[in-house]
C-alpha cells in the first residue's frame, strides 16, 4: 500500500514593509514558532517584502506540521545582523493559524524605539517626619496597530527573548526627585521634615537614552493626634469585674507629636443595651491636657463609653477626631431561694424570694420533676411561668420522689458575663417525697412483680401518663 504524505506549505508574506513615515524599506527578518520552540534562519527582505514558508527546511520542514491555533511570530528590524542590540527600527507581529489559510499577507510598519511608559506610585497623603516610598512600574514595552495588525516593541514573547534592547523594569534607569533640592536620585525613599506643597518626579530611561518623566503633587501636613483612653479598674475583660455602683477612674493618654490640638472634649455616654440609643451624654470637661483624668460612678447596667472629641489643625485645615472606648460592665446575677409549705399530705405551696442587685427580676419559671426509680433520671412533669413571683400551689395525687425548681431571670439576662448560668438566670430547687397513700400504678416484669409508683395527675388535672 502506498502512503500519501501532504507537504507543509503555509506562506507568510506582505505587500510592503514601511518605516514610520510610510516609506518602503528593506530589513532583516526571522520567524519564531513557539509551539515548536523553533527559529528559522535570519533573512533579508527583497523588494521591500518578507517571504517565508513554514515548510522551509530551516523552519518546520515539509514533513513538519503547523496546526490550527499554533503561532508564528514574525520579527523584523533595521540595524544589526541579528535581533540583539540597539535597532534603528523594529517590530514583531503574531499570526495565529486558523487551520485553513495557506498564505498570510500582512503588511508591516517598523518604528524606532520609543520612550518607556512612566508609571509609578507614591502615596500623596503625606505627613512630615514619616518616610515615603515610591514604587516604579515603568514599562519599556510598546505596541501599536498598523493596517489592522497589532505590532509590538516587546522584549519577550512568552519566555522567549525577541529584542533584548527593550528593557525590563529592573534594567531601566529609574530615578526619583522628591523636590527637596537634590534633583534625581536612585533612592526611592524620602522623609519630608516641613509642611508644604511639593512636586515629586519619577524618571525612567531606556537603553536608547530615551526618557519619560511623570509627576505627583504632594501636600505635606502635620501628623494627626492619636486619641487614647484607659479605665481603672478596666472591666471584666482584664479580670477586674465592674458592676452597678462601682466607681471608675478614666484617664486620657492622648499623643500629639506636632502639638496641633486646639481643644479636647471629654464625654461619658450611656447607651441602651438593646437599641443602642443614647440614654445620657455627659460632657465632663474640655481642655488641651493630654493626660486629663476624671472618675465616674456606674449608675445603671447599660453600655458605658468614654468619648474624646479632639479638635486639631493639620497645617492647612481644621480637623476633628472622635475616640471612644467601651467599659465592660458585669450583669450581676439575680438571687433566689425557694421554700415549701405543706398544706396537706398532697397539697403543697411553693414560695420564692428573689432580688437583683443591679436591676430587677422579670421572670419566674417553675418546673416540677419526678425521679424515676429504675433509670435514676429526673423527668419534667409540670411547668409554669409567672411574671409576678407569687407562690404556686400543687396537688400531688400520686406518691413518689419529686423536686421543684424555680429559675429567675433579670431584665438584662442576655448580657450575663458569668459562666455558671446563661442569660442572667439563677435557679433554686427543693426535693421532697409524697407518701404512698393513693392510687398507684404497677408494672409486671419477668417472673417477679416489680412495683413502682408515679402519679396519674399532678396539679390542675395535668395527665403525665
Amino acid at each position: 500500500m502506498r502512503r500519501c504524505v501532504i507537504a507543509l506549505n503555509i506562506t507568510f508574506t506582505c505587500n510592503e514593509v514601511v518605516d514610520e513615515n510610510g516609506d518602503a524599506i528593506n530589513c532583516k527578518y526571522q520567524v519564531y514558532y513557539p509551539e515548536h520552540d523553533k527559529w528559522n534562519d535570519i533573512r533579508d527582505t527583497e523588494l521591500y517584502q518578507y517571504n517565508c514558508n513554514a515548510g522551509d527546511d530551516d523552519s518546520l520542514s515539509q514533513t513538519g506540521s503547523f496546526l490550527k491555533d499554533q503561532h508564528a511570530v514574525i520579527c523584523l528590524w533595521v540595524g544589526g545582523d541579528d535581533r540583539t542590540g540597539l535597532k534603528d527600527r523594529m517590530a514583531y507581529h503574531v499570526i495565529k493559524h486558523d487551520g485553513e489559510t495557506t498564505t498570510y499577507v500582512i503588511d508591516v510598519e517598523l518604528r524606532p524605539k520609543t520612550a518607556p511608559e512612566c508609571n509609578w506610585y507614591l502615596n500623596t497623603t503625606a505627613t512630615i517626619n514619616r518616610e515615603k516610598t515610591a514604587y516604579s512600574y515603568a514599562d519599556d514595552n510598546y505596541s501599536w496597530t498598523f493596517d489592522g495588525t497589532v505590532h509590538y516593541h516587546h522584549r519577550v514573547y512568552g519566555s522567549e527573548v525577541i529584542f533584548d534592547s527593550i528593557d525590563t523594569n529592573s534594567s531601566l534607569d529609574i530615578t526619583f526627585d522628591f523636590d527637596d533640592g537634590d534633583g534625581f536620585e536612585t533612592t526611592n525613599k524620602h522623609t519630608y521634615t516641613s509642611i508644604g506643597d511639593y512636586t515629586a518626579k519619577h524618571k525612567a530611561v531606556n537603553q536608547y537614552n530615551l526618557e519619560s518623566i511623570c509627576e505627583r503633587n504632594i501636600r505635606l501636613k502635620y501628623n494627626s493626634p492619636i486619641g487614647c483612653l484607659t479605665f481603672s479598674p478596666d472591666g471584666y475583660g482584664s479580670g477586674d469585674e465592674l458592676s452597678k455602683g462601682d466607681t471608675v477612674d478614666v484617664t486620657a493618654c492622648i499623643t500629639d507629636e506636632d502639638s496641633r490640638i486646639t481643644d479636647i472634649e471629654h464625654h461619658w455616654i450611656i447607651k441602651d443595651r438593646d437599641s443602642g440609643d443614647v440614654i445620657r451624654d455627659t460632657k465632663v470637661d474640655n481642655n488641651t491636657t493630654l493626660d486629663y483624668n476624671y472618675n465616674v460612678e456606674l449608675l445603671e447596667l447599660q453600655d458605658a463609653y468614654g468619648y474624646q472629641y479632639i479638635s486639631w489643625n493639620d497645617g492647612f485645615d481644621d480637623r476633628s477626631i472622635t475616640k471612644r472606648r467601651e467599659l465592660q460592665v458585669k450583669n450581676i446575677l439575680p438571687e433566689v431561694s425557694i421554700s415549701k409549705v405543706d398544706l396537706s399530705s398532697k397539697e403543697k405551696r411553693f414560695e420564692q424570694v428573689s432580688s437583683d442587685a443591679d436591676g430587677s427580676v422579670i421572670s419566674w419559671d417553675w418546673k416540677i420533676y419526678l425521679h424515676m426509680p429504675f433509670s435514676g433520671e429526673w423527668i419534667e412533669v409540670y411547668q409554669t411561668t409567672t411574671e409576678d413571683g407569687d407562690p404556686i400551689e400543687i396537688t400531688f395525687n400520686e406518691a413518689g420522689s419529686y423536686k421543684t425548681r424555680i429559675t429567675v431571670q433579670d431584665e438584662f439576662g442576655k448580657y450575663s458575663t458569668t459562666n455558671s448560668s446563661a442569660y442572667g438566670e439563677t435557679f433554686a430547687e427543693i426535693e421532697f417525697d409524697i407518701s404512698a397513700s393513693g392510687t398507684c400504678t404497677s408494672a409486671i416484669g419477668g417472673e417477679d412483680e416489680i412495683f413502682f409508683i408515679f402519679p396519674d395527675v399532678i396539679g390542675d388535672g395535668i395527665n403525665i401518663n
